[in-house]
């Protein structure tokens, strides 16, 4: 508990702690190698706190893959609604979906969107706006 108060009050992520105490070949009361995820219980339950900054989020998904399918972000995008409204498309099966690695996101989904798909959409999003059924469309339609 010494080696990771010193390591986590000089600044380093609980994966580079655990990385260093490897190194040395120290472990775990269960003789285990150190993970980030127990080097992070046994920092909270020796009450240490987090000195290293937050590390930088994961990039957002593009709008459009370079093949021209959309994300949800960017579906939501396109047809003004909530990601839950694209999802919920999804889960109905109003648009075609594949899903993919995309830079470090992990089979992320990728919606074709045509032409007549869009018409689709579009006529589904005003007959729901018309007939007041927002929360992506209400769960419980077409489910």
């Amino acid at each position: 508990m010494d080696r990771i108060r010193e390591l986590a009050a000089a600044g380093l992520h609980d994966a580079e702690i655990a990385e260093q105490l490897n190194t040395a070949g120290l472990r775990t009361g269960t003789k285990l190698a150190w993970k980030e995820e127990l080097v992070r219980s046994a920092r909270r339950s020796g009450q240490i706190k987090r000195v290293a900054p937050d590390r930088p989020r994961m990039p957002p998904l593009p709008h459009k893959h370079p093949d021209g399918r959309y994300s949800v972000p960017g579906a939501a995008a396109r047809f003004g609604v909530s990601h839950a409204v694209v999802r919920a498309w999804i889960a109905q099966g109003l648009v075609t979906t594949s899903r993919a690695d995309f830079g470090t996101h992990r089979q992320a989904f990728w919606l074709d969107i045509d032409d007549a798909t869009a018409a689709r959409l579009t006529a589904r999003k005003a007959t729901a706006k018309k007939h007041g059924r927002p929360k992506a469309e209400r769960r419980s339609r077409g489910a």
